[in-house]
């Protein structure tokens, strides 16, 4: 039920996603063929290493039942001491009670009344009458 997600991934030093063997980002490392010693180009300093990177995809990626992520993280130099990564898939759902809440405060109504003009004829007196 939902039209996008969003991903967001804190790596040191870059990383590649994949859901469901799709690509979903691919942050701080070379185009083309990437090997497990493939480096990334640049290093994530103490500045950005723990910032998270976001990326919106799809939600049409998904499937249903099981949903694979794979990631990849790569050093920018082989002989680092450190490695970082940490990963989060948010979607914006809206629940009923927020629905009925903005029903009753009169929001949907006051958006609506401003997008009378573009709304089919007898639309506002059929979801008052709701």
């Amino acid at each position: 039920d939902f039209d996008e997600l969003t991903l967001a991934v804190l790596h040191d030093d870059g990383v590649i996603v994949y859901l469901n063997n799709k690509l979903v980002l691919r942050n701080n490392m070379p185009r083309g063929t990437i090997s497990p010693e493939s480096l990334a180009p640049e290093s994530r300093g103490s500045s950005v290493e723990n910032k998270f990177f976001a990326s919106t995809f799809s939600a049409e990626q998904l499937v249903t039942g099981t949903n694979v992520i794979a990631a990849e993280v790569h050093q920018n130099d082989p002989d680092s001491s450190d490695l970082g990564f940490d990963l989060e898939i948010t979607a914006e759902a809206v629940s009923i009670s927020e629905i009925s809440q903005e029903v009753e405060t009169g929001k949907v109504f006051q958006r609506l009344k401003a997008w009378q003009s573009k709304l089919p004829e007898g639309m506002i007196d059929t979801l008052r009458a709701l």
